[in-house]
């Protein structure tokens, strides 16, 4: 593991702190996989399980919020309404900014400050406009576009 991952990892578990902190989620995953040079950081709870994948390769960052059953890892092929990306819902909730660009890593290498920064910023924005999905009353139906009821 590159000293990158390992700042992606450190920077994830502080920033999302929150997620075990206040709301019972656990760490799910933390690890490099070589098959896709990707690095991956997970939380799960009973109800939800939010994946921040970092793409090395093609120096895109995955961010996206999935339904669980049971607390387990969701499935690889989700069906569209069972999971979305964090830059849906903001594009759902303030159309007028350029989420994707905002909120997107960008590079395959950047310094630790960038990476820190953008990782920060995805936390924040998660926990000031996802706080009732992370706790199961509310969920974004990213094929209907829109924010429905619980669970």
């Amino acid at each position: 593991m590159t000293s990158s991952n390992e700042d992606f990892s450190a920077s994830v578990r502080a920033h999302f702190r929150y997620l075990v902190e206040d709301l019972g989620f656990a760490l799910g995953e933390d690890e490099w996989r070589q098959s896709s040079a990707s690095y991956v950081v997970g939380y799960v709870s009973g109800t939800r399980y939010v994946r921040l994948l970092w793409g090395r390769k093609d120096a895109q960052f995955y961010f996206s919020v999935h339904r669980s059953e049971g607390g387990g890892v969701p499935p690889r092929e989700s069906p569209v309404n069972e999971w979305f990306y964090i830059f849906e819902l903001m594009h759902h909730l303030v159309p007028d900014r350029g989420w994707v660009w905002d909120l997107d890593i960008g590079a395959s290498d950047p310094t630790p400050g960038q990476l820190d920064e953008k990782v920060r910023l995805n936390a924040e924005v998660l926990r000031r406009y996802g706080w009732e999905i992370l706790q199961g009353k509310r969920w974004y139906d990213s094929e209907a576009k829109a924010m429905v009821g619980g669970a």
